[in-house]
Order: structure tokens, then sequence, then C-alpha cells
């Protein structure tokens, strides 16, 4: 039974630290893993379907473990059996999901359906699995990533070079400006970290992103051991500077013209900043197709949102809001169960003063930013924001799971 175990042991490891060198991979690469192609798919599609088979081999690697534990004591069963019920809803929308798959099969519907297993299986395995993981080094590889990342963009930027994509590389900023924010900041680079993210982000024009950027930033002296008083004083310096920089980045590079032209109409600096680019009519298609109370309640199937913008609206291949094609694909009971599952994981990761400690504080400022991008892009189905995040807030998971009594950072 030994033997056993340590077979499962390595399975399950070895398909763990494969997803992280995908998690890796798409830090680099960002939304060009989207355009590259290769046999008529695109790199991202690869990448979404590997991890999920490495997901798949490390879950049965913890099955192995489970099952050569049956005759131990319970403690050592309470973290696996917890995780499934924690994640109870997320697991039940991925079966409704599933079965509305197999009843109408859409091929946009399987790459939605494997990027949702990617977010309960990666929550589970990060979270409450026997893996070997070291969180902090995780999450000081992921800022450091992204802020080299960051540095790389705005350089592209001022210098007109083509590679990146703006809004793309906002959404995945993010997930890396969670770890840099989180983590202990012991010296000049990792104090600095945070802030030069957070300016790449503003470099992007992607205006849900640089409010999220901007609200991480103030969770920075979350863990301050100065008054009341100092702490706000420190939040509203931030904020100021933060405007401030954000208005010379605009300035600089001519992003309200930038935007002007995407609007195709002359309008106020507020018109051109607050325009929804056509989300809005896009948004009433979309909700359109739901004709009947059946729709409303259980949806038109996993995929049918993304099934009819890329067929009928250009620029609109997706709701560019989670929400509703949520809400269009697997109806009421959809949307409530991933609100549910969503606050549920949220509640875990705040428990016992999570936001004092870097791996749930940085799993929840993942979860806050993904909920925000939501609202006007599809962070949940790409497959290079999606995988990164999932290990960020699975490694918040864990710490909550193994409990904060340990003293660790």
């Amino acid at each position: 039974m030994q033997k056993f175990r340590e077979s499962g042991s390595r399975l399950l490891n070895l398909s763990t630290h494969a997803f992280l060198g995908i998690a890796v991979i798409l830090f680099i690469l960002q939304a060009q893993a989207v355009f590259i192609k290769i046999q008529g798919n695109s790199l991202s599609v690869y990448a979404l379907v590997l991890g999920v088979v490495f997901l798949f081999f490390a879950l049965l690697g913890q099955m192995v473990i489970l099952f050569s534990r049956v005759n131990t004591s319970s403690d050592t069963l309470a973290a696996p059996f917890r995780g499934m019920l924690v994640l109870s809803p997320l697991i039940a929308l991925a079966v409704f999901a599933t079965v509305w798959l197999v009843v109408e099969w859409r091929i946009e519907g399987a790459q939605n359906l494997l990027a949702l297993y990617v977010l309960v299986i990666g929550s589970f395995i990060f979270g409450f699995a026997d893996v070997r993981v070291q969180e902090q080094t995780v999450m000081t590889l992921l800022s450091a990533l992204t802020t080299i990342v960051s540095l790389v963009f705005v350089a592209f930027r001022f210098l007109n070079i083509e590679y990146f994509a703006d809004r793309q590389f906002a959404m995945i900023a993010l997930v890396g400006l969670a770890a840099a924010v989180a983590i202990p900041r012991n010296n000049w680079v990792t104090r600095a970290n945070p802030y030069l993210i957070f300016l790449a982000v503003v470099v992007s024009g992607s205006r849900t992103a640089t409010l999220l950027a901007l609200v991480m930033l103030l969770f920075i002296h979350s863990k301050s051991g100065a008054s009341v008083w100092v702490q706000i004083g420190r939040r509203i310096f931030t904020l100021v500077a933060s405007g401030v920089a954000i208005a010379l980045t605009y300035l600089t590079l001519n992003l309200l013209t930038v935007r002007e032209v995407e609007r195709g109409a002359e309008g106020t600096a507020s018109e051109i900043l607050t325009n929804s680019n056509g989300r809005f009519s896009a948004w009433a298609e979309f909700i359109g197709l739901l004709k009947s109370p059946t729709d409303w309640i259980v949806g038109i199937g996993t995929g049918g949102a993304m099934e009819f913008g890329t067929a009928n609206l250009p620029f609109f291949s997706h709701p560019h809001n989670e929400y509703i094609r949520y809400l269009v694909d697997l109806g009421i009971i959809g949307l409530l169960l991933l609100a549910v599952g969503s606050i549920i994981l949220l509640v875990t990761l705040l428990k016992d003063r999570g936001l004092q400690y870097a791996a749930p504080k940085a799993g929840f400022l993942v979860m806050m930013a993904l909920a925000g991008m939501s609202l006007t892009d599809g962070p949940l189905y790409s497959s290079f924001v999606v995988i990164p995040a999932i290990v960020v807030v699975g490694l918040g998971l864990r710490r909550s799971e193994k409990g904060l009594q340990t003293g660790l950072p």
C-alpha cells in the first residue's frame, strides 16, 4: 500500500508541476498563444486541453492516495472531502454544463467547458490535494515574471512594436499584480513590482483593468503595523499619485485620441472614457436569445452565446461579459451556481483574517479581478488568464485549509 501511495503522489506532483509550467509559458506568450496556429488550432487551445489533461492526471493521483488511506485516520482524508464540499456548487455547475454539451454539441461549448474544468479541478488540486507546492515560491515567481513582462510591454508600446494585445495583457497582468501586492515586500525590488505592473496596466488603456489595479494597490497597506490614520493617509496618497500617473500616461500616449478613433465620433473626455464600444447593443442581442421561460431557467446550451456571436456579431465572438455568457448558456441556474460557488471560495479565503496572509490575500485579489473583468471581458474562458489565475486562487485556498496558525507569511 505504501508503494501504491507513492505512485499516486508522484503522478499528482508531476502533473501539477506540468500544469504550473503551462501557466508560466502563458504568462510569457500572453495573447500570442491565441494567434499562434498549429494544425489549424491556436496554441491557447492546446494549452487549455493539456492543462485539463494534467489536472485529470493530478486528480487520478489524488484518488490513488485517498484509496491507499481508506483504513487510516479520518484526519488524513479531511482536506480532500472538505474541498469537495467547498467546491460543490462549482462541481454541480461543471456537471450541468457537461450534460448540456452532451445534449447539444458545440465546439465553442467544448472550449468553455474545458475552461470551467480548469476552474473547478484546479481549485481542488492546488487548494486541497496532497501536492507539494511552495505557495510563497510560486507567487514570488509570478510577481517577478509579471514585472519583467510589464516592463517589456511598456517598452514595446513606446517603441510602437507590435506584439501584445493590450486588453488581454491587462487581464493576465492583474493575476501577477495580485501576487506582487500580497507577498512580503522586503527589498526595493519587491516594493517596486506592484507599481511597475500597475503602470503597465494603465499603459494598456484598459479602463476596467486600470480601475481594478488601482483597488489592488490599496491592499498593499492592509498588513501595515501603522495606526489607522497613517494607513488612511497612505491610501489617499496612493490614490492621488495613481491618478496623476493615469492622467500623464493618457496624455503621453494620446490614449483618449485612440479611444476616439475606436468610437468613430468626437466627444468629451468623459464620453470617450465611458463609451461601451458597442457592448450594450451586443449584450441586448445575446440576451435576446432567451426566448422562453425555459431558456431563462436553463439557458440555450453550453457555448450557445459564443456560437451566436461568432456567426452574427463582428467584434463580439463572445459577449464580453461572463455573467451574460453564463446566463445565456446555462440560464439562471448556471448563473446562481457560479455566484454561490464564487462566494463560498471568497468566504474560505477570508476566514481567520485571511487578508493578513500572502496566499489568501492574493487569491482574494484574483477573485476580485476575475469578477470585475467579467463585467466587460471574458477572463473565465481565456486559457491564458484562467490557468495562471486558478494557481493563485488554489494556493490561497491551500493556506486557508492548512491553517493560518502556522505563522508563515
